[in-house]
């Protein structure tokens, strides 16, 4: 079964590294995650354009948090979706 965990992020810096981070050491292997990038004042974007793990996909998208989630959602492909938001952690790898 793949797991699609969407992440709405503006202004994020420097908590989506750690965000990220979490995602990446999940040892479950058949995953995505979703960023649903929105215009930001900080270095949020350049951080962004660095990723280049297949299993992460960048999608820019200009709306209210619901709006994006929601945008997030149709272009998932996983049967289990889950949110990890951008300042927030995966506690352990096998979440």
């Amino acid at each position: 079964m793949k797991i699609s965990i969407l992440m709405c992020v503006k202004n994020s810096m420097p908590y989506i590294m750690a965000s990220i981070k979490s995602f990446n050491n999940q040892t479950y292997k058949n995953k995505e995650l979703i960023i649903i990038y929105s215009k930001s004042d900080d270095q949020t974007i350049n951080f962004l354009n660095e990723i280049s793990n297949k299993s992460i996909k960048i999608l820019k998208y200009e709306g209210s948090i619901y709006e994006s989630l929601n945008y997030g959602l149709k272009h998932s492909s996983g049967s289990l979706i889950g949110v990890l938001h951008s300042d927030d952690v995966f506690f352990e790898n096998e979440t």
